[in-house]
């Protein structure tokens, strides 16, 4: 299942022109950090969360960088528009790791236990990566409902 996965992985970034690295030696790293820079505390007044949202993606993804890495998180957060100073000065405290943590535990508490995760109407969640159908599936169940 997981060449299976990282086959649909390197096809999709083929449909968008971008070359997606998916190979057996692929690595989770962890995003806490990201969560950190992401905050809303981080952003204010200072750009897009989409962003460095999809910088960070981009980092992931395509560039296959270690996202927990500072350096690479400080580099994405500039290239994203961002003051590099500050995400560095962020990254260097604990600044926004409560925030982070109470929101992570929301969203375990909503049943998220895998990304992507989507809520729709505040009550249905569709987990995982899932096909078109389930969406459309669970999108008119919405609109039944009103």
């Amino acid at each position: 299942q997981g060449q299976a996965n990282r086959q649909v992985g390197r096809e999709a970034g083929a449909a968008v022109g971008r070359r997606r690295r998916m190979d057996d030696d692929h690595r989770s790293f962890n995003t806490f950090d990201d969560k950190r820079l992401l905050s809303r505390g981080v952003l204010e007044g200072q750009g897009s969360q989409t962003a460095l949202k999809k910088r960070l993606l981009e980092t992931y993804h395509y560039d296959n960088q270690d996202t927990s890495d500072v350096e690479v998180l400080v580099q994405a957060a500039a290239d994203a528009g961002l003051d590099a100073a500050e995400a560095r000065a962020v990254l260097a405290s604990g600044r926004y790791t409560e925030e982070v943590r109470k929101e992570e535990a929301e969203w375990r508490d909503r049943g998220i236990t895998s990304v992507p995760s989507v809520i729709l109407n505040g009550k249905y969640l569709v987990s995982g990566g899932q096909p078109p159908d389930v969406f459309e599936q669970a999108l008119r169940q919405v609109a039944r409902e009103g």
